[in-house]
């Protein structure tokens, strides 16, 4: 079973018999935050058994734009892991997770250009399009 942040529920069949299964659980359209694992194991009793599982951390702040004004139309412009974008005079800016800025200047998911080292703590991007960034 995997529970997480408001209300996420859901129960996770991965095979039977004395083997270890692996299976790939898909985090991308999960809302940020912490999750909980348990395994539910049904013996060779007929009993169900909980075993304690561990969690882990969804963090999907993929950033997504576009140039018109309406409900609909967003482009994905980076994959998630983005902790700050800023964007101005036709400059857009990311940082990620590991302090490394990148910056582009046209709308869809690549494209980017690798403007530092991690290391940087914050971005911004003046109305000319001039980019800052704090601490490197």
């Amino acid at each position: 079973m995997i529970d997480g942040p408001g209300g996420y529920h859901t129960e996770v069949r991965a095979g039977g018999g004395a083997q270890n299964y692996p299976y790939a659980f898909d985090t991308t359209n999960l809302t940020n935050g912490t999750y909980s694992i348990s395994i539910i194991a049904n013996e060779i009793d007929g009993q169900n058994h909980t075993y304690g599982g561990g969690s882990f951390t969804a963090n999907n702040n993929a950033v997504l734009a576009k140039n018109s004004i309406g409900l609909y139309g967003w482009t994905k412009e980076s994959d998630p892991l983005e902790t700050a974008q800023a964007t101005g005079g036709g400059v857009q800016m990311i940082l990620d997770d590991d302090g490394v800025v990148l910056a582009k200047s046209s709308i869809g998911l690549y494209g980017w250009t690798k403007e530092s080292d991690a290391g940087v703590k914050a971005i911004a991007v003046g109305s000319d399009g001039t980019q800052m960034i704090l601490g490197q």
